[in-house]
């Protein structure tokens, strides 16, 4: 991945699943970013939840949320409960501010928060 890509924005994972426990315990520490910490708070008020359910709390995309579970997980900041349940996506249409709710047909993994976060 280029530096350009990297300076625009783009993720990429800490730490690979090869790489020595070293370089996944240098991941852990690296600090969470603001829409990280707005999931992390999400989980800590409202307990175990899906990624749906995060983004209808805070308002936040679920496209914002989902991507963003990986890194705190390979962080060390949550964990896979290993529940999947379906959630239903609250909508606002911006133009009218008409509500609707969207059942997500997938399950989806419950995340929780780790203890001493």
């Amino acid at each position: 991945m280029s530096e350009e890509l990297l300076q625009w924005g783009e993720e990429r994972a800490l730490a690979r699943h090869d790489d020595p426990e070293t370089s996944h315990d240098a991941a852990k520490s690296i600090k969470v970013s603001a829409k990280e910490e707005i999931v992390l708070e999400c989980l800590a008020e409202y307990g175990p939840q899906t990624s749906i359910e995060i983004a209808n709390r805070t308002g936040l995309n679920p496209n914002t949320v989902t991507p963003r579970m990986k890194p705190l997980k390979e962080k060390g900041k949550v964990y896979d409960t290993g529940i999947r349940r379906r959630s239903e996506l609250l909508h606002q249409c911006p133009c009218c501010s008409h509500k609707s709710t969207i059942r997500v047909s997938r399950p989806k993994i419950v995340w929780a928060l780790k203890k001493g976060e």
